[in-house]
């Protein structure tokens, strides 16, 4: 990200977050703790950008809002929008979300996407915390999902062959409404099927267009199950489904696109990638 700034006559200083972070703040410095931050700073002008891209809803809402709160803050993009409580918030706008392991999946795609995704069944690994749990046994019980819900980690490239061998991907929200799974399964090619999404990215996913939906409400073990069983066979709508996806992917998701899409949206020109 550096080099491409300089390469493009831009000089800024980029600090990439660990576990904490020191703010200006009612004019001391104070001590915030989140991961996955990455904040732009232009220090001639003493101003600065942030991007979030912290998952728990509630501890990176918080640590948004004492961005905003410091007058040297331009502007803060986060993965995790919320529509329903950050519209009123002028400085905080709707980013991007982006895959796990970016390296891993970009060195495989192209066998990803040719992949033959013979197995019918939904594929869906991760915790079940968050109400995950009676979610995924239900499908599990009713033959729609593939693998027993007993949580199994897999090392990144195994799974994503996986991914690609199954005709639906499930995604459920976890500790954020976005999850590095559905963006993955996106650039693989495999169609997500999940509830509608609740947050908002900088350019939106489209219900049944990029991905399948069901309602996000208390039913949904049995909207995505009676969803999963009308899909399944209609392989021109799931064709469809991913294609879309995987155009959204390589444009908004996929380096060096995606960095190019990030520096744009931070205000910097950019012409040679």
């Amino acid at each position: 990200m550096v080099d491409l700034l300089e390469k493009n006559g831009h000089t800024v200083e980029v600090y990439r977050c660990g576990n904490r972070i020191h703010l200006p703040y009612r004019g001391h410095r104070a001590t915030y703790f989140i991961k996955h931050c990455i904040i732009v700073e232009w220090v001639d002008e003493q101003a600065y950008k942030v991007i979030d891209l912290g998952d728990p809803a509630n501890t990176s809402y918080m640590f948004s809002k004492e961005f905003v709160r410091s007058p040297n803050c331009i502007q803060v993009f986060k993965a995790q929008y919320n529509n329903e409580f950050l519209k009123d918030i002028d400085k905080i706008r709707p980013f991007y979300y982006w895959p796990r392991y970016h390296h891993i999946l970009e060195k495989h795609i192209g066998k990803l996407r040719q992949n033959k995704r013979k197995r019918r069944q939904m594929l869906f690994r991760g915790d079940f915390a968050h109400g995950r749990w009676n979610t995924v046994k239900k499908l599990y019980r009713s033959g729609a999902l593939a693998q027993s819900p007993l949580y199994a980690k897999v090392n990144p490239k195994k799974y994503y062959y996986e991914m690609s061998s199954h005709k639906v991907v499930l995604s459920l929200p976890g500790g954020g409404q976005n999850c590095h799974r559905e963006i993955e399964a996106f650039g693989i090619g495999t169609p997500v099927i999940m509830p509608e999404q609740r947050n908002e990215y900088a350019t939106p996913l489209v219900p049944n267009v990029h991905y399948i939906s069901v309602p996000n409400d208390r039913h949904r073990a049995t909207r995505i199950m009676r969803r999963y069983y009308r899909v399944i066979d209609d392989d021109k709508f799931l064709t469809e489904v991913a294609i879309n996806a995987m155009k959204w992917y390589d444009k908004y998701a996929r380096l060096p696109h995606a960095t190019r899409v990030m520096l744009q949206m931070l205000g910097f020109e950019i012409k040679n990638v």
